[in-house]
C-alpha cells in the first residue's frame, strides 16, 4: 500500500506524460489540446489524481460556463477524461 502511494503522481505529471507518449505521436491538434488542460486544470495540477474529486471539475466547469464559453467547457472535460 505504502509503494502503491508513493507511486501516485499529479495531474501535471500525467498531463506531460500524456501529452509525450500520446498527444504529439497520435494527434494533429495535441498543442491545443493540452493548452486547454493547461489553462483551465492548473489548479488541479498539484493535486495527486487520486484525490482529485468530481466537485474540483465541477467547479472549473461552472468557472468556464460562467464566461459562456460552453463548447470550450465541454471540450475540457472531454480531454480531462482522456487523461483519467
Amino acid at each position: 500500500m505504502r509503494k502503491r502511494k508513493a507511486k501516485e503522481i499529479t495531474l501535471e505529471e500525467l498531463h506531460n506524460k500524456y501529452i509525450e507518449e500520446y498527444g504529439k505521436i497520435y494527434t494533429i491538434n495535441w498543442q491545443s489540446n493540452a493548452a486547454r488542460i493547461h489553462n483551465y486544470g492548473k489548479q488541479l495540477y498539484s493535486k495527486k489524481i487520486s484525490k482529485i474529486q468530481r466537485n474540483d471539475i465541477d467547479q472549473i466547469f461552472n468557472d468556464i460556463t460562467k464566461e459562456k464559453k460552453y463548447g470550450t467547457a465541454n471540450q475540457f472535460l472531454v480531454k480531462l477524461k482522456q487523461y483519467i
